[in-house]
């Protein structure tokens, strides 16, 4: 089975749990075992499975929370084990940071933890049963506020502690803390981005157009910026092939810092470069429709089929409206030359980056990345930075956004290709400054913070090819 945008099936579990917290382990040892992309593994589990929404909450917790937290609390473990890591069963490993989590973060009194755990492993892992009893017991000896200020070791380095008290590792840390400097913050700030990243998203809707009638379909409140922009409510989910569809609001606003950028001359033929899943460019094509009307003309691409085949689906729900821009989707790579060069108008480069500003939406993401991955995603952002610019006419304008917060890929792709003169800067913020009012940071480039805007950590640079 294929169609998960990395390449990685999760296959059926075997078994039945019988209550959320074996739930919550069977989907962690399983993503283990099979390598799966967590996120993926959580959804395909719980689809399968007719649980109760408020059981289906607490797994969702459980195995996303302690996956944020599992740096931390396997330092706690790992003190209550009396021995390495390596030397605890992995299945058993997992057990204890799902627990660890319930006790230190969720406040699950101890004696219903122990209780609780100990019973799971007698039905998950019963050959670790006395020792999960034995780890357990040390650990809900002290109270949880005494484990997080023990996690502060005396002689670490800022990095050190922080890394260990939010569980992130050091080089991301440093590389946010760069981040953050990159973005003209205050360095303070580096310990609310962090926590942050531990907390759960809350989801945003995006409504095409404002004040459409499926916006009450969709119960929530209207965004603190974007004016598609709808925090889920409590409401029916929105019918299937309505104008309603879950989209961070900050991926909202680097599209929209795109569009109302101003521009002379034709402004008819759009492009998104890397379009999968297709939210952006399905906002790009209401716009468009907005401002030209049936001359309007969009193209969506995407390397990968399946995300290919994502985008014509959301395409085709605004495709419904009447005198509205034509539009198509084609699966290729935005590198190889598939365009003629100056072929558009506004070009939307939304690369593949490290997503190091969505890690609260993927919990696993700060473990599996390293940073030696970091040159070869870079030397790939500047590539598709240069063949969107190559594909825009002289004077059109092209948008490189990323959801990361570090500057190696960011600031640093930017200002690469415009010192070798291929392109000019422009302000991606004034184009949306009066959406993000006082909030706005300082400069040309867009920066969205997940701690100040609530959104997912976004980068936004507008270009003019030179």
């Amino acid at each position: 089975m294929r169609g998960f945008d990395e390449g990685r099936c999760v296959p059926s579990m075997r078994g039945e749990p019988a209550a959320p917290r074996e739930h919550a382990l069977a989907v962690v040892i399983h993503a283990r075992q099979v390598n799966a992309y967590l996120t993926l593994a959580l959804r395909q589990h719980l689809g399968s499975r007719d649980l109760p929404s408020a059981a289906a909450a607490l797994v969702t917790d459980l195995v996303q929370g302690s996956t944020r937290q599992r740096s931390a609390i396997l330092s706690v473990i790992v003190e209550c084990a009396r021995r390495p890591a390596s030397e605890i069963d992995a299945d058993c490993r997992d057990l204890l940071c799902i627990a660890g989590y319930d006790y230190l973060v969720r406040g699950t009194p101890g004696y219903a933890v122990a209780a609780t755990w100990v019973d799971v492993a007698g039905h998950t892992v019963p050959r670790a049963r006395g020792f999960v009893n034995a780890v357990l017991r040390r650990l809900t000896e002290r109270p949880p506020a005494a484990w997080w200020e023990w996690l502060a070791l005396p002689q670490a380095t800022a990095t050190q502690t922080l890394a260990r008290r939010h569980s992130h590792p050091e080089w991301l840390v440093d590389g946010l803390r760069e981040g953050l400097a990159a973005a003209g913050a205050d360095p303070a700030e580096l310990e609310p981005l962090l926590m942050a990243n531990n907390r759960s998203p809350r989801v945003s809707l995006i409504v095409w157009p404002p004040g459409h009638p499926d916006q009450e379909v969709a119960g929530g409140e209207p965004g603190r910026y974007s004016p598609y922009a709808v925090t889920a409510g409590r409401g029916p989910a929105p019918a299937r092939g309505s104008a309603v569809g879950v989209q961070d609001e900050g991926s909202q606003l680097a599209a929209l810092a795109l569009v109302r950028a101003p521009m002379a001359g034709r402004d008819e033929r759009w492009c998104d470069a890397m379009a999968g899943p297709g939210g952006k460019a399905a906002l790009m094509l209401s716009l468009l429709s907005e401002r030209a009307g049936p001359a309007g003309r969009l193209l969506a691409a995407d390397r990968h089929w399946h995300r290919a085949r994502l985008t014509r689906t959301a395409l085709a729900r605004m495709a419904r409206a009447p005198n509205g821009a034509r539009w198509s989707v084609v699966c290729a790579d935005a590198r190889g030359g598939i365009w003629r060069p100056g072929s558009f108008d506004r070009v939307l480069c939304d690369v593949p980056c490290s997503g190091s500003g969505a890690i609260c939406r993927r919990p696993d993401a700060r473990w599996r990345r390293q940073p030696d991955e970091l040159p070869g995603l870079v030397a790939q952002q500047r590539d598709l930075l240069r063949a969107a610019l190559a594909a825009t006419r002289p004077g059109g304008l092209v948008l490189y956004s990323a959801c990361s917060l570090l500057p190696a890929e960011t600031v640093a792709v930017v200002d690469e290709v415009c010192a070798h003169g291929e392109a000019r800067r422009l302000s991606a913020s004034a184009a949306v400054a009066d959406l993000l009012g006082p909030d706005c940071l300082a400069g040309t480039d867009l920066w969205l913070l997940p701690h100040r805007h609530h959104t997912d950590g976004m980068f936004a640079a507008l270009l003019t090819p030179a």
